[in-house]
């Protein structure tokens, strides 16, 4: 980045020119980026997109547990918050939170799970909201979080239900059907992020969830660097960073998150999510940028459903569709006229998709 030569690196290093030749093409096969001009471009973009901001490491909700929210106590006596929305006595299902976005419900979605009687039951995954961080990062976050949901279910009471995941959540979707078959009848993603089977199908997405995508799953290090960033932007009270930038190509979007009380009800949900930091978010956004098939492939024989908008402009409708045709495993619903925001663009559509799979 200080514009040096090879033969400058080799010879202040005291190595040979051929093993600094040899070490350059190793960091361009580890980032598949073409040169070392994009090498340093996609570095530059990670500072560019980290204000010189000083970051806190956790946020202040101002309402910490809205109503409708409880607190269980697991075997190992972690803490797991569970916010309910919905019809009282409906068919519980299980909603599964994205990273940024929570378990927030607009007053439109909370009215259709209503009409069509469907309680969502909304578990925050450890390290999240009031959920106890794990002591330790887990060697499998999926299999962790199963077992923190079959305590749920039993403290709820319910025998078997399904399972919805909300953007990046899509692969614990999958994980929890496939690893609870006794208890978890069918998979739902809504807006879901799809397994990215390889770099080709990150390179295709949009420039600031791609930036996100390659950090995670080609820099981890650097992730929490990048992270603090946004977050940091959040808490300062400047969400049009994000907003512009996931949304600048998506009207319907755009008009989604235009008025006041929509963000304000978005920026209280994030400041809960992270009230103890970024740790867990670095967790999951790994396992987002992953290639995370193979729960889809344990899920065979059953189906996992992605309800996606056609004009998401986060993860495109197109690039959803060709992985689709991949996998016999997932199918898709494309619903028109929504993007991203598609539970609160089309909610009563998406409630009627989640009673028709409840039965």
């Amino acid at each position: 980045m200080r514009g040096q030569s090879l033969s400058h690196l080799a010879h202040s290093r005291q190595r040979s020119i051929q093993t600094v030749r040899t070490q350059a093409k190793s960091l361009l096969a580890k980032t598949g980026v073409g040169s070392q001009l994009d090498l340093v471009r996609l570095f530059a973009a990670i500072t560019l997109s980290t204000p010189e901001i000083a970051a806190p490491a956790s946020s202040q909700p101002n309402d910490p547990t809205p109503a409708g929210s409880l607190s269980l106590t697991l075997p190992d006596k972690r803490q797991i918050q569970v916010d309910v929305y919905g019809h009282p006595t409906g068919h519980p299902v299980i909603f599964l939170h994205n990273m940024f976005s929570g378990t927030v419900m607009s007053p439109p979605v909370v009215e259709a799970l209503k009409r069509h009687r469907i309680k969502l039951i909304c578990p925050w995954r450890a390290g999240f909201a009031m959920s106890t961080a794990y002591p330790s990062k887990p060697s499998s976050p999926e299999q962790a979080f199963a077992s923190d949901l079959e305590f749920v279910l039993d403290a709820f009471g319910v025998e078997k239900t399904i399972v919805v995941g909300h953007m990046s959540a899509a692969v614990y979707a999958a994980a929890t059907a496939a690893l609870l078959p006794d208890r978890v009848n069918n998979a739902l993603a809504i807006a879901g992020f799809p397994p990215f089977l390889n770099r080709e199908y990150i390179h295709r997405l949009p420039a600031w969830p791609r930036l996100y995508a390659y950090t995670a799953r080609y820099f981890p290090k650097a992730l929490s660097l990048l992270v603090r960033g946004t977050f940091g932007l959040l808490i300062d009270n400047r969400p049009e960073v994000l907003f512009d930038n996931l949304y600048a190509s998506a009207p319907v979007d755009r008009k989604a998150i235009s008025s006041a009380s929509v963000r304000t009800l978005f920026l209280s949900d994030f400041r809960r999510a992270f009230q103890q930091g970024t740790g867990s978010y670095e967790y999951d956004a790994a396992l987002a940028a992953s290639d995370w098939s193979v729960w889809l492939r344990k899920l065979a024989p059953r189906t996992m459903t992605f309800v996606h908008g056609m004009q998401d402009p986060v993860t495109p409708f197109d690039l959803v569709a060709e992985i689709a045709t991949m996998r016999a495993e997932l199918e898709i619903v494309p619903i028109d006229n929504a993007g991203q925001l598609v539970l609160h663009q089309a909610p009563d559509r998406i409630a009627s998709l989640i009673a028709d799979l409840v039965g």
